[in-house]
């Protein structure tokens, strides 16, 4: 017989109005290993906690992430990738254990040092570069209100972006496989940007380099897109991506160069008129 009476037997109703994320069993991540993911994903989409006792059973459960098809791992990591705080859910996902069954080919960044101007490790720099890629994606996107740049380089992206906003926003809304957009496989991509710099490292006169760091990372990337079963175009844009990453410093080294060859031309020039 139905009636009118609401049952809440977990306490749900209080955990939403107090922000709180809470399993509703012992067995809830024993069940389902892939909760783990979603508990993370739900606490940075929300903007919630995740309860002690509840942190204590992912923590304890994590090692069956192992277990899960590489689909269904592959569809939640998408999705937390494609969501709000992506760095933060990483480092979340980190302090409970999960990045040997997620992404062990980042933990060797770990403590590797890197040169001037860098001040973090090649970790710490990974997730820094995912931070500002969100905030890059926000200002990307046609909605975003121009007004609520906070910084001066966020302002000044979005004001070169332009009329090209749109094209942009368009670009990244199309994916490349069903239910994963581009611009979470970019976020993939900046995560694995600088995985080869581990497998690079050398020390030359005190220097520390990582020559041929992007072409040693793009084969790493593909070979964990192969573990998630991603798709063919992935794949490829994938290690397009990561291979050339440095194209763009490249570009700007050789334009400096350039423009100081020229402004030497000219004095020099100015100088033999001038004798």
């Amino acid at each position: 017989m139905r009636t009118k009476e609401f049952k809440d037997p977990v306490g749900g109703v209080k955990d939403l109005r107090s922000g709180v994320i809470r399993a509703c069993s012992a067995s809830t991540f024993k069940d389902d290993p892939v909760r783990i993911l979603r508990a993370v994903r739900f606490a940075a989409a929300l903007g919630y906690s995740i309860h002690k006792e509840t942190r204590t059973r992912m923590k304890q459960s994590v090692e069956l992430l192992a277990q899960p098809s590489p689909e269904r791992i592959r569809d939640e990591l998408f999705k937390i990738l494609d969501g709000p705080k992506p760095a933060s859910v990483i480092r979340a996902l980190d302090l409970l254990g999960g990045m040997p069954f997620l992404f062990p080919e980042l933990l060797p960044l770990k403590g590797v040092e890197q040169p001037a101007p860098h001040v973090l490790d090649a970790w710490g720099h990974t997730l820094k570069a995912v931070d500002h890629l969100e905030s890059i994606n926000r200002v990307m996107n046609s909605h975003y209100n121009t007004d609520l740049a906070n910084d001066l380089l966020t302002g000044l992206l979005s004001m070169k972006l332009g009329r090209y906003r749109q094209y942009f926003s368009d670009h990244f809304e199309k994916s490349l496989a069903a239910e994963r957009s581009r611009r979470a496989l970019l976020v993939l991509a900046v995560l694995y940007h600088d995985v080869g710099k581990s497998a690079t490292v050398t020390t030359n006169d005190e220097r520390i380099q990582f020559i041929g760091h992007e072409k040693a990372g793009s084969s790493i990337a593909v070979g964990r897109a192969i573990k998630l079963r991603m798709s063919n175009a992935e794949m490829d844009y994938l290690k397009i991506v990561v291979q050339n990453h440095m194209r763009m410093i490249q570009h700007i080294n050789c334009y400096e160069r350039e423009r100081k060859d020229a402004n030497e031309e000219s004095r020099l020039s100015f100088l033999s008129r001038h004798r």
